[in-house]
């Protein structure tokens, strides 16, 4: 367009630069024109004002098409046509306005339509409007008939000045900075448009007589056009664009949202509610709000009142609030806002439990240092009521009336040092060593303990059933420390009868979890074999459930029936093999469930029993490293009757300077020494002196992380104090046949 018109003004020798005028204007029409119909939307405002900028578009191009270069046999024709449009522009406008400010058509509304109508049919039919042209410098310039100035100031201008007079009334009215804004738009391109219209097309050629001003009243439509176009675009975005998002958001939202008549009927549910309460779209119509909440209050109002709500067999809970829909304060409904907060509590539930059992394992951690720190100076104070008993029956010939006081000391010794085994279950972190080996044969061999023959022999109003799976899994396992939870746990199971006839069932399973099993602690997915004690006495109250793993908890009398650290020796065992516990108790009786990672590696064929000749020594020279004189005396005697070489020191530096001076083929080595370098250093210092020394560690402590260090350097077996005659020599005869 744009080439041909440059053309054509070449042709003629001389450019008419004002042709871009009306040429601009039509730009802005058909731009503002099409961003609209491109939205899509259709609403009363849209439309009207796409009529408008129509009847402003086919003004201006008709003007456009009649300035430009074409045969003078078009102008007329041309400028009637445009009457079409520009005629009834003022009532055009008018129509936009009501539709913006959502007014209802009025009596001057229908005046205006009939004498819009008539001025158009007018303008085509006769040459009342438009008589002729002529040829300006500007372009070309319409000659009137006697209708043109009257149809200007009796047609066009009053319904534009109403349409200016309704806005800027709703300006003034408005307290919406949005609204204000938009309106403002309005008032600006009205001014605009309709000044130039009015001084160019009227008041210069009509009123001053002054024929050859360039008339700008199409060109000047574009003010308008731009303005009409923004503030609809805004209009757009405030108000049909909030009103989408507001129904988007009604129906995406993951809250429930109900809509209720003031009769308590439901008007509108959304998707989210619908999903809530199990609502059909079918049901809708017939339902009430009292179908869905159950003693629901529909008078008050309220926030985030918290209700539960059984549905499909599980329990829900939900926040609901409520609230009045009004309109010029009188009440339309109300508007109900459903929480499904289920998962929230839930998990809040969850998060306490963890926090619980954190709690737990800190004050079984704090108790178990406690315990462990116990444990150690026990054992020593032990060693001599164990050890030297030991020492003192080797020499006594068999007919000795010592020998049974004597005998019974190295007993009691024992059965002490049990206890300062349990002290070191709780501990945490004991030295145990595992072994492949099945459940079933660790009961069995409890079952033929004197402990568990002891145990029928009090409690023989039990009686005691096994349930063991022929196809039970293997574990990997200290099997001393299961028979120890074991024991206790049957001894717990016979007590809870408190001397009434009662069963004891010990059973074994194999179980593979697919999902995580939440009981007394959640158990993770895997494969278990299950060692399961079950009885049918009285339960576990409930307040005493969450404690029965405490050290120190019990509700025997301390002393006489129990010790209170039965349980928790079950929870540090279940500790160390990585597994889970599950307590279900009611009044029926209480079953306890251990769960310990099941594997398939084959059981090793057992040891022989071994015999004093087999761990005896041939005069090897040992070196003895221990702060404790009394440890070094018993370790010292102990080695002698093993036909050993033994040669005693109280701490790490005076082990170095004897190993400078002099060679031993083994060191047995203390791993606490408080007083200078303990166990791991002094080894650490020997190895760099004497490399590849052999060592065997002792401790009446756990198993360490500095243990391991000096087992990672070479060291050898790990000895648990007191010493004993057959573990000493074997762990001493292994080392040095290495």
């Amino acid at each position: 367009m744009i080439c041909y018109i440059i053309q054509r003004q070449s042709e003629e020798r001389e450019m008419n630069y004002y042709l871009f005028l009306p040429f601009a204007s039509v730009l802005i029409n058909v731009f503002a024109w099409s961003y609209i119909y491109a939205q899509k939307q259709n609403t009363a405002v849209n439309k009207t004002c796409l009529i408008f900028l129509a009847g402003l578009l086919g003004w201006v191009f008709c003007d456009f098409l009649a300035w430009m270069p074409t045969p003078p046999s078009w102008k007329v024709p041309l400028f009637r046509i445009a009457c079409i449009f520009w005629v009834p522009s003022g009532f055009l406008f008018l129509t936009f306005t009501y539709a913006f400010l959502e007014k209802e058509k009025d009596v001057f509304y229908k005046i205006m339509l009939a004498a819009c109508a008539l001025a158009v049919f007018l303008s085509l039919a006769t040459d009342w409007t438009i008589k002729g042209h002529e040829r300006t410098y500007w372009g070309e310039m319409v000659v009137t008939g006697i209708l043109f100035d009257p149809f200007i100031l009796l047609l066009v201008t009053p319904s534009t000045l109403y349409a200016y007079y309704l806005t800027f009334v709703e300006v003034m009215k408005t307290d919406n900075t949005n609204e204000k804004k938009q309106l403002s738009l309005l008032l600006f391109g009205v001014t605009i448009s309709l000044s130039i219209g009015l001084v160019c097309d009227f008041f210069f050629p009509t009123v001053l007589k002054v024929h050859d001003f360039i008339r700008l009243g199409s060109s000047g439509c574009g003010a308008i056009s731009l303005c009409a176009f923004l503030a609809v675009i805004k209009y757009n975005f405030l108000s049909v664009g909030v009103e989408k998002a507001a129904r988007n958001l009604f129906e995406n939202i993951l809250d429930g949202i109900i809509v209720l008549s003031p009769d308590g009927k439901i008007i509108q549910i959304n998707e989210a509610a619908k999903t809530l309460f199990y609502v059909r779209d079918s049901e809708i119509k017939s339902l009430r709000i009292s179908d869905l909440l159950a003693n629901h209050d529909f008078t008050e109002t309220y926030q985030n009142r918290e209700i539960k709500i059984a549905r499909k067999g599980e329990m829900r809970f939900f926040s609901v609030s409520q609230s009045t829909i009004e309109d010029y304060g009188v009440p339309l409904g109300k508007l109900i806002i459903v929480r499904d907060f289920t998962d929230i509590r839930l998990a809040d539930q969850e998060k306490r439990r963890l926090q619980g059992q954190l709690q737990k394992a800190q004050k079984m951690e704090v108790v178990g240092g406690l315990a462990g720190g116990v444990a150690h100076d026990l054992n020593n104070i032990l060693s001599g009521i164990v050890s030297y008993p030991e020492l003192i029956l080797l020499h006594l010939p068999e007919d000795s009336p010592l020998k049974k006081p004597i005998k019974a000391i190295q007993e009691s010794g024992l059965r002490a040092a049990e206890v300062v085994e349990d002290l070191l279950t709780i501990a945490r972190g004991v030295a145990i060593s595992k072994e492949t080996s099945n459940l079933n044969i660790i009961v069995e061999e409890y079952l033929a303990t004197n402990e568990h023959r002891q145990i029928q022999q009090t409690h023989s109003f039990v009686t005691f059933n096994t349930e063991l799976d022929p196809d039970l899994l293997n574990v990997s396992c200290s099997k001393i420390h299961i028979i120890k939870a074991l024991m206790n746990l049957v001894i717990n199971a016979s007590e809870s009868t408190k001397g009434s006839l009662c069963t004891v069932t010990i059973s074994t399973m194999n179980r593979y979890l697919d999902e995580p099993l939440k009981g007394y602690e959640q158990v993770r997915l895997g494969e278990y074999a299950v060692l399961s004690v079950s009885d049918d006495g009285h339960g576990i109250a409930s307040k005493d459930l969450d404690r029965i793993f405490e050290p120190f908890y019990t509700k025997k009398k301390m002393g006489r029936s129990g010790s209170g650290l039965g349980l928790a020796v079950v929870w540090n065992a279940v500790q160390d093999h990585k597994g889970y516990k599950d307590v279900k108790s009611s009044e029926k009786g209480t079953v306890f469930e251990l769960y310990f990672p099941a594997e398939r590696t084959a059981i090793a064929v057992g040891e022989k029993p071994v015999s004093l000749k087999d761990y005896i020594g041939n005069k090897e020279k040992i070196l003895v490293v221990d702060d404790e004189a009394q440890q070094r005396d018993i370790a010292f005697r102990l080695l002698t009757e093993l036909n050993y070489q033994a040669t005693t020191v109280s701490s790490g530096e005076l082990a170095i300077s004897h190993i400078k001076r002099e060679s031993f083929d083994l060191i047995v080595l203390d791993m606490v020494m408080p007083e200078g370098i303990n166990g791991r250093e002094t080894y650490e210092a020997i190895i760099k002196i004497r490399p590849g020394q052999k060592a065997v560690i002792a401790s009446g402590y756990a198993k360490t992380k500095e243990v391991k260090a000096a087992q990672m350097l070479g060291a050898g077996k790990y000895l648990k104090k007191p010493y004993v005659l057959e573990k000493l020599g074997m762990a001493i005869k292994e080392e040095l046949e290495k």
